[in-house]
């Protein structure tokens, strides 16, 4: 019954959705940034100011900082991402069969998909460099920086995960280092209802399941 920790860590994002839902609010969208590998990744390559650095150059960093996966295409590919907007779908009453059920954008170049191991993978990489570049100057001709997001239309029951741009001044856009950014918005929140913070690490998934722990304990006493 309890698994607030399956999408943002510590962050309260199901406890969140279900109490909108719970009491009879109408959510029409949610929309955010659901990976903390993904966050710290566009926040370096794609910033609000500046130019950033390489795609290739802040793979590997983020890897190098233990950011990612052992093998960076676990996270590149969308799927980590997809998982959680399938559990969120579902609590809005969308019956998604499966992360693979909707559409998902994966990074990785179609020439790497199959290489033997994520070393050779990194190694590879910087050859793809252009393709991803390409996007983000696309992106700052228009006065905008692309950030990897997943959304939820409910009213379409139509859901995403892939690169989309926003203005600088959008919050999703101005996070900062490996935050993530859920945004709820529903009849009593026209205004998006915004959760923010760190979404990965430790320590504050170590602490999203304590509470769940506690909730369980509270209703066994």
């Amino acid at each position: 019954m309890y698994y607030e920790s399956s999408v943002g860590a510590g962050l309260p994002v199901i406890s969140t959705l279900k109490e909108l839902v719970d009491t009879g609010d109408s959510v029409t969208k949610i929309e955010g940034v659901f990976s903390g590998t993904m966050s710290f990744l566009f926040n370096s390559f794609s910033p609000t100011e500046g130019s950033g650095g390489k795609w290739s150059t802040e793979v590997i960093k983020a890897k190098e900082l233990g950011y990612t996966e052992p093998d960076p295409r676990d996270d590149l590919n969308g799927l980590d991402v997809a998982r959680k907007l399938t559990i969120l779908a579902r609590l809005v009453g969308i019956e998604v069969e499966s992360p693979t059920s909707f559409p998902v954008q994966s990074l990785i170049p179609k020439e790497l998909e199959s290489v033997a191991s994520g070393d050779e993978f990194l190694q590879k990489i910087p050859e793809f460099d252009a393709r991803m570049e390409d996007i983000k100057i696309a992106a700052e001709k228009e006065g905008k920086v692309v950030r990897f997001v997943g959304s939820i239309d409910v009213a379409k029951k139509e859901v995403k995960v892939g690169l989309e741009k926003f203005d600088r001044s959008h919050p999703i856009a101005a996070l900062k280092g490996s935050d993530n950014i859920i945004s709820f918005t529903s009849a009593r929140y026209p205004s998006p209802l915004i959760v923010q913070g760190a979404g990965a690490g430790g320590e504050v998934t170590a602490m999203g399941v304590t509470g769940d722990l506690i909730k369980v304990l509270e209703r066994l006493s």
